[in-house]
């Protein structure tokens, strides 16, 4: 097999930014070319797919509202990277020595 590409992209929405859309728990929100859109609700024992249009809407409202928060792929890379280098660096076996998420911080990283 050659190499593969992923479609997946994943942005950081920085801790310093405090309360935020995605705040009220984790969405799945699906497009298709000949369909419309709905979103996909899932709990611990159900799940829901939204296909009113306003309900929908809202979902995207929410997409957007955290793509104008989040860092850029690049950036959010880099944050994870320095993240894990820190845990890496850090005695897991002491909780009090781990740092902080909110103290490693990625440049570019706006309020």
């Amino acid at each position: 097999m050659g190499g593969t590409s992923s479609s997946v992209t994943i942005r950081v929405v920085p801790a310093a930014i405090g309360a935020h859309a995605g705040i009220r728990g984790p969405f799945t929100q699906l497009t298709f070319a000949k369909y419309e859109p709905l979103v996909c609700l899932r709990s611990e024992n159900s799940t829901l797919f939204v296909e009113d249009a306003a309900a929908v809407e809202g979902y995207a409202a929410i997409v957007r509202s955290l793509d104008r928060c989040s860092l850029d792929a690049d950036q959010s890379k880099a944050a994870i990277t320095r993240l894990g280098e820190a845990l890496s660096a850090t005695d897991c076996s002491n909780e009090e020595t781990m740092p902080q998420a909110d103290s490693i911080r990625a440049q570019g990283e706006s309020a």
